[in-house]
């Protein structure tokens, strides 16, 4: 690894990074050490427009990164990012995606838990039916993302659609591929994946269940269940319902 990038840098002759979004422990913010450093840069080749560079741990495979950013550029839905580059700066690897506005679910959900409002059935429902075509298209190209959180999954500004984030974690389905995911968030990643199991079938299931699922079923379950709508709201959802199989 090289010296620790700093703002005004510029990376790959073209990208020059402005502000630091996230980082490895011991830094602040802290993520994952798999995931490495997000930062927030600008492409000096199209009028100063942003993007988001990940800076690839050293604990990650670079060639088997390269290899699963090349098949992940074949995803095309406008629910994911536009992807760039994979960029060799010395010893660094970065990883070059489209800049989108708007909060991730994490976010959303401590601001309303300040507030001590929760997601009602109905908007978690949305959720899961705007965010299942998302998957379908990844799981078409044979790639899981492993670490399918409420902060990797961003409400964009501009039409309110869930956007997947952070491929810092992306596999495929090669057995090669099973292994337990590095730095994902605890209770996300999926445990048919860490016991090196095959996941897809489970999600087949699940999306169907879900396609069927109307707001009285979830009403039902909620009823059943009251910890499923409330303050970790989403998160539960998201554990319970569809991103073990993710």
């Amino acid at each position: 690894m090289s010296a620790d990038p700093v703002p005004s840098q510029l990376i790959g002759g073209r990208y020059r990074l402005e502000r630091l979004l996230s980082a490895a422990p011991g830094s602040t913010p802290a993520v994952p050490l798999a995931q490495g450093a997000l930062w927030l840069a600008r492409d000096q080749l199209a009028a100063e427009a942003p993007c988001a560079l990940r800076l690839i741990a050293a604990a990650q495979d670079p060639q088997r990164v390269r290899e699963l950013w090349a098949r992940l550029q074949g995803v095309l839905h406008p629910q994911v990012p536009r992807l760039g580059a994979a960029l060799q700066e010395g010893a660094d690897l970065w990883l070059v995606r489209e800049w989108v506005a708007g909060r991730t679910y994490g976010q959303m959900l401590t601001a309303r838990s300040e507030r001590q409002l929760v997601f009602g059935a109905g908007e978690v429902l949305l959720l899961l039916r705007q965010l299942l075509p998302v998957l379908a298209a990844l799981h078409s190209q044979e790639l899981l993302h492993g670490d399918l959180s409420p902060d990797n999954l961003l409400r964009r500004d501009s039409d309110g659609l869930p956007v997947l984030l952070d491929f810092g974690l992306i596999r495929g389905r090669a057995a090669a591929d099973r292994s337990a995911p590095q730095g994902a968030t605890p209770g996300y990643a999926p445990p048919e994946l860490l016991h090196g199991e095959q996941i897809l079938k489970l999600w087949r299931k699940v999306n169907l269940g879900l396609e069927d699922m109307n707001q009285e079923s979830w009403n039902s379950i909620s009823r059943s269940k009251p910890g499923i709508v409330g303050n970790q709201g989403i998160g539960c959802i998201i554990v319970h319902s569809c991103f073990f199989a993710c």
